[in-house]
């Protein structure tokens, strides 16, 4: 948490040692409640995708395409998790990185940004092209 808050939150760290002492009571409290909050859902899940290929490889053919719209507004937990079910499948993601508005909840716009590096891409910047180029991008998909 030392790190987070020192390289994305620094105006937090006058209170860093509450944060710690917060975090550390939440997390003792989920345990006792057998309560899991969504965070704890995706870091689980990730988890098992890594851990037990019986269930990454059930899910890896289980979807043929996979869609992530807002693609600019996950963060790095659940880019891994999307990239861990794609496997060799084909993802489409949406999003605009110039509207990324869930960077206080761990958003990590860069995911949108690095996409198109691994992956064959279709930049769309002029929202007029979009559906000429759906249009196209879908027959190519049915019709190799």
């Amino acid at each position: 948490m030392s790190e987070v808050i020192a390289q994305k939150h620094p105006w937090l760290e006058e209170i860093g040692d509450k944060l710690k002492q917060f975090s550390k009571t939440f997390q003792q409290a989920k345990l006792e409640k057998h309560v899991a909050d969504y965070d704890d859902l995706l870091e689980y899940w990730l988890r098992v995708l890594e851990t037990d290929s019986g269930v990454r490889e059930y899910y890896q053919h289980r979807f043929r395409h996979i869609l992530v719209d807002e693609y600019q507004d996950t963060n790095k937990l659940q880019s891994d998790i999307v990239e861990m079910i794609a496997g060799e499948h084909q993802i489409m993601a949406v999003g605009d990185d110039a509207q990324c508005i869930y960077t206080w909840r761990g958003a990590y716009f860069d995911n949108i940004r690095k996409f198109p590096s691994a992956t064959r891409s279709e930049d769309l910047q002029n929202r007029n092209q979009l559906s000429q180029h759906a249009g196209d991008f879908a027959l190519r998909q049915r019709h190799p």
